[in-house]
């Protein structure tokens, strides 16, 4: 397929060399707004040069203002590992408590079932009948 392609592009090469001038004169008229195009790109590019200039010292500030922000952020990144950690020891801490507690209630409780137990048997044994 490739070979057919560059074939056939040989055998119009010499045609397209007589058709050149034919184009060139009819594209004559064309070409003289060329001139004040390029001038026009020309200033336009310009332009964008300088405005990329200005880009600059705004885009220092930016960049700035990113690196305080991100020292602010692991600020606060480590403010809340500490928190976490407290909160950590604050649930051990809970634990521990609740543990107490629960063996203090259950200490009062028997202490009140020994006694009501010694209270019945002194009513018993004084022969008082309730």
């Amino acid at each position: 397929m490739m070979r057919k392609i560059l074939r056939f592009s040989g055998r119009m090469l010499p045609y397209v060399g007589w058709l050149a001038p034919m184009v060139g004169q009819a594209l004559d008229g064309k070409m003289q707004g060329i001139p004040v195009a390029i001038r026009d790109m020309k200033r336009h590019l310009q332009t964008l040069h300088s405005t990329q200039q200005e880009v600059g010292p705004a885009l220092a500030v930016q960049i700035e203002q990113l690196n305080r922000l991100e020292q602010k952020c692991s600020t606060i990144q480590h403010a809340v590992e500490d928190l976490q950690h407290e909160q950590a020891e604050v649930a051990r801490q809970m634990r521990r408590l609740m543990a107490w507690v629960q063996g203090a209630v259950l200490a009062g409780v028997s202490g009140l079932v020994i006694l009501l137990y010694l209270v019945e048997r002194q009513v018993r044994h004084c022969g008082l009948h309730l």
